[in-house]
């Protein structure tokens, strides 16, 4: 399926894409735009995202087929882990059991709406989520900006890619944003119940427990293990329980195995699309995988240490203690360009507060909105296309190449998540979602 999302991305959906993400970046910088345009163009873009899936690019669903044909097993006794490709944990099996008790299309129909449903909502309720964590300190994005953040969104590669091949990112990013908003509401069982569906992809989920260790989140974490355990035995007899995570972890390994479909290395079959910091260190040159192995554990485990000790002693505002850990998950062991919709909460974080806030703190705001945009936006194949382009007139500097734009989604991450840092740093909690000045609206591009 790739090769025509790659042609239908760059010949149809690139432009409008562009024309979008242009006004978004504009809006930032004080241009004046026709305060009518905005909503229009932002009501186009969605307009044609909604054709573009459903009529021109209608999904073919290759990682749902696996997630289907695993509820299929279930549903028949059989073990799901079986096939090499399963790799989701048993929490997901009672959805991917859902998926199995309706014809294949009819399913697929269902499964590609409900995907399209989350894509349109993680912008509002990113949003909301940001509002009850911050106590309504940050500051909602007016109307037209807001429809056309959420342009923005569905309009990425990274939409395309979930909705195109079926996959679980989109729903795993509401159901972390819904986690999120529950804990702000003091609603512990909504929390601890988004937590454990959100397991369904456990290296997106896991950075998260980082924003409820505090005492309050005692009783999400009990509806949180509750709820696992439910799901876990819901499908799965507790005698073959351990049997089939075991099974899982093997068909993981067998995948990340050197030439396999989640390996990390040249020798991979779809490389390009890999995002970690273990592919990262490998196109910088090392390639003695226990070395890489214990680098990426060393890399991670400070980031994540020193976000839970700045959590911790709440030396970050809660919104963007929020969108830093959103971007350490993204880094966080292994995954793929579909599974970058968990950004939409920095990047309306970093939208709304460069809005807002004054100078300095402004200016690094500014640049963590763009530097996340690239992993929205530029298609990693075309970027090994003009590496290797490049590299076939000068030979000699192809390691550089290498390094500095193949992992360029990894190193996007890392320097949005500095940026970020300093520009919390800079501003402090007094700007989280304030206008500092009467006139903080009508610097930005429009008023509503």
């Amino acid at each position: 399926m790739e090769k025509p999302l790659l042609i239908q991305q760059y010949l149809i959906s690139y432009p409008i894409a562009m024309i979008v993400m242009s006004v978004s970046v504009a809006s930032l910088f004080g241009i004046r735009l026709v305060q009518r345009w905005i909503p229009i163009i932002a009501t186009l873009g969605i307009v044609f995202f909604l054709i573009n899936t459903y009529i021109l690019n209608y999904p073919g669903g290759s990682d749902f087929l696996i997630f289907r044909n695993a509820g299929v097993a279930v549903l028949e006794g059989a073990n799901p882990y079986a096939e090499v490709s399963m790799v989701s944990p048993p929490t997901a099996l009672p959805l991917f059991a859902l998926m199995a008790s309706l014809p294949v299309n009819t399913a697929l129909l269902v499964w590609t709406t409900l995907n399209i449903g989350a894509a349109l909502a993680l912008i509002p309720l990113s949003q909301r989520a940001l509002q009850v964590q911050t106590r309504r300190k940050f500051k909602a994005l007016p109307i037209a900006l807001l429809s056309l953040s959420i342009a923005t969104v569905v309009l990425s590669l990274p939409t395309y890619w979930s909705i195109g091949l079926g996959q679980l990112a989109l729903l795993e990013s509401v159901c972390l944003f819904t986690a999120l908003y529950a804990q702000g509401k003091n609603w512990p069982m909504l929390a601890g119940g988004a937590l454990a569906l959100a397991t369904i992809k456990p290296q997106t989920m896991l950075p998260f427990l980082l924003l409820f260790l505090r005492k309050s989140d005692f009783r999400t974490w009990v509806s949180f293990t509750f709820i696992v355990l439910v799901l876990c035995l819901a499908l799965t007899p507790l005698d073959a329980l351990p049997l089939r995570i075991q099974q899982e972890l093997v068909n993981i390994s067998t995948l990340a195995a050197p030439g396999a479909a989640n390996d990390y290395s040249f020798e991979a079959p779809f490389k390009d699309y890999i995002i970690g910091i273990d592919h990262a260190l490998y196109c910088l040159g090392l390639r003695d995988r226990a070395v890489i192995r214990i680098t990426q554990i060393v890399i991670l485990g400070l980031l994540g240490g020193g976000l839970a000790v700045e959590i911790g002693r709440k030396g970050l505002p809660r919104g963007g203690a929020c969108a830093l850990v959103a971007i350490y998950s993204f880094i966080f062991l292994y995954h793929r360009f579909h599974d970058a919709s968990i950004l939409t909460l920095p990047l309306v974080y970093a939208w709304s507060r460069a809005l807002f806030s004054e100078r300095p703190g402004r200016s690094l705001f500014i640049a963590t909105f763009i530097a996340l945009l690239p992993i929205f936006f530029i298609h990693s194949k075309l970027v090994e296309v003009v590496v290797e382009a490049i590299s076939s007139k000068w030979g000699g500097i192809k390691w550089l190449l290498d390094a500095l734009f193949l992992p360029y989604a990894t190193w996007c991450a890392l320097i949005a998540m500095g940026l970020l840092y300093m520009a919390l740093k800079t501003a402090g909690d007094d700007a989280d979602g304030h206008a500092v000045g009467p006139g903080a609206i009508e610097k930005s591009t429009v008023s509503i």
